[in-house]
């Protein structure tokens, strides 16, 4: 009797899939020049599909599409007997993030080679309302919280509750949210009194001050953050963005791929099994080769932290005489000082290689996590107190310029050791003083994110190559004294 089992698989069929845009997860790279149709596409979702759909796992072919905007829930919904209304042609980018109008396509309309497809792609949460009208492949999430958060400017909103408790006071605006998404539908049944107000862009409705909280998927508000951050765009009519309060404990949380009725149970479980596959599989075992989920998601990933916002922002900094303690304490919060410099920062090469390599030189003496928050309050103290050879915490250009010197990590190039003391020098003293410091670590959370996954990808040997240099560091700081 054989052991062997067939794996299922889908014999190279063919499936039209509808995509909706969603910054890191489906991006739309590349128009058709005769068409106008979108024709490249990338994200973790993408991912995703490329690995379980290839000839050695559920062995099937696909053609992305975008929402045609003929389906019910399209915003404006095109008249299916013509080929433009208003001006919107199908398949514009009016419906690129309308999510409800890309499942139409699946769900609403009669089947036809030319319009209707067979499933459709993104962060789509399973819903109730979306379980009576179609399928679903088993579902998935990425390696962080799924559940819906408010993010923007706005600052001492504490959670959902909160949020209509203020809203009820006249205190704050409505919250916007997407056109066309099923989570704006649930978030109505769920909380009839939260105050909502759809946008198009999210970008646009902070910049234009139409809303200062968007609310959304927590993945798809740290991306938000991040591209912003990374386009230095951080601020919104003077206000840095971030996450705002706590995500919500309850309700839409996993993702799927939504299947039509019209394809076969079999097709759905196949889709399924590879997904459990590549969801339990070790990245680098032999199934895996090519990576799993988890793996697919960190370029993809952001924090929120970013852009130096803090939700309950202090008037002012107390030091006491002649100590830095005071400053590091409230070291968890620290991304707040960021915006001392943050005007001085811009988003270019030469500033992601001198905070790349600001950040590789404090992970050289302090153990850090994936977020500059994270830092040991003491740890820090002590650093600043080396880096300067004083006791006030306070950094001479020749002090920096010595300890970036570092055998293993190189020098900098004079142009950019300059840039880095123009950032953190931001009053123009002479001496880099803790505040500034920390401001512009604050700044740096990509960077951390970065440099602490590098090292927990380290083999052992490196590990215990950076614990020696730890320890030969802090052999160099201990006293004398009494020997």
């Amino acid at each position: 009797m054989s052991d062997v089992v067939d794996l299922p698989r889908l014999g190279g069929q063919t499936f039209k899939i509808t995509v909706a845009e969603e910054p890191g997860f489906v991006n739309f790279d590349g128009v058709d020049a005769i068409t106008g149709r979108v024709n490249s596409f990338s994200g973790y979702c993408i991912d995703i599909l490329d690995a379980i759909s290839r000839s050695d796992r559920a062995d099937f072919k696909y053609e992305l599409l975008t929402a045609s905007g003929y389906a019910e829930k399209c915003v404006p919904r095109l008249d299916t007997n013509a080929t433009s209304d208003g001006g919107l042609v199908p398949y514009s980018d009016t419906y690129y993030a309308q999510y409800n109008c890309g499942q139409g396509d699946v769900t609403d309309l009669p089947r036809s080679d030319d319009i209707s497809t067979d499933m459709y792609l993104s962060l789509y949460y399973v819903t109730p309302s979306r379980l009576l009208v179609n399928q679903f492949a088993i579902p998935f999430s990425p390696p962080t919280r799924g559940t819906l958060t408010m993010f923007g400017t706005a600052t001492g909103i504490a959670d959902f509750d909160d949020l209509i408790a203020k809203q009820e006071a006249n205190k704050q605006g409505p919250a916007c949210v997407g056109v066309s998404v099923a989570y704006a539908e649930w978030l109505k049944e769920t909380y009839p009194t939260l105050q909502l107000k759809e946008v198009d862009n999210a970008n646009d409705a902070f910049d234009d001050g139409t809303c200062d909280i968007f609310v959304i998927d927590y993945p798809v508000a740290t991306k938000f953050v991040l591209t912003r951050y990374q386009n230095d765009a951080c601020m919104a009519n003077g206000k840095p963005i971030g996450i705002i309060g706590e995500p919500l404990s309850f309700g839409l949380n996993y993702y799927a791929i939504g299947v039509g009725n019209h394809i076969p149970s079999e097709t759905v479980n196949t889709l399924s099994y590879w997904m459990t596959v590549m969801m339990s599989c070790a990245a680098g075992s032999e199934e895996c080769l090519d990576g799993n989920f988890f793996s697919f998601y960190p370029d993809n990933a952001g924090t929120g932290e970013e852009c130096g916002y803090v939700n309950n922002p202090t008037s002012g900094l107390q030091l006491s005489e002649g100590a830095i303690a005071g400053i590091i304490i409230g070291l968890c919060a620290f991304v707040a000082l960021a915006g001392i410099v943050s005007h001085k920062i811009q988003a270019n090469k030469q500033q992601a290689r001198f905070r790349k390599r600001l950040v590789q030189q404090v992970a050289r003496n302090i153990t850090i996590g994936p977020s500059p928050s994270q830092l040991d309050a003491d740890a820090i103290a002590n650093e600043l107190k080396h880096i300067g050879k004083n006791k006030d915490g306070t950094i001479s250009k020749r002090a920096l310029k010595d300890w970036m010197n570092d055998d293993k990590l190189g020098a900098l190039s004079a142009d950019d050791f300059e840039a880095l003391w123009l950032a953190l020098d931001a009053n123009n003293s002479g001496l880099v003083d803790p505040v500034e410091f920390c401001a512009v670590l604050g700044t740096c959370g990509p960077e951390f994110e970065s440099t602490y996954k590098e090292q927990e990808r380290m083999r052992k040997e490196q590990r215990l190559q950076w614990a020696s240099k730890r320890l030969s560091v802090i052999a160099k700081k201990t006293p004398t004294e009494g020997r």
